[in-house]
């Protein structure tokens, strides 16, 4: 069990592919002072934000977010977060370098 202390780093990765959200979620376990909330769907994740964000007034340090999801695409969410306050750092997760550099010279 990890343990937590107040300053630790609350981290939200949207990943629906279960190999490289459990390697992400292992990594952050055996480091001290991360925390990671882990969602495979943009539902999920806009629930986990919204609460935190939203209802706690508790911002997630930082985002890492799947382009891709089972649901719809992760740029649509971005827009969401940032429609209603969200000015956490992002970082951009994707197999697709194609489509991941397309999406960085859009914004």
């Amino acid at each position: 069990m990890t343990t937590i202390h107040e300053g630790d780093m609350d981290i939200l990765l949207v990943e629906d592919d279960p190999s490289i959200g459990g390697f992400l979620q292992a990594a952050m376990d055996r480091e001290p002072g991360y925390r990671l909330h882990w969602a495979t769907t943009l539902k999920d994740a806009w629930k986990a934000w919204e609460k935190r964000q939203i209802q706690e007034g508790r911002p997630f340090a930082l985002i890492l977010l799947d382009l891709g999801l089972p649901d719809g695409d992760g740029q649509g969410l971005i827009h969401r977060f940032r429609e209603h306050g969200g000015e956490q750092a992002l970082i951009i997760i994707s197999h697709n370098l194609g489509r991941m550099m397309s999406f960085a010279f859009r914004c």
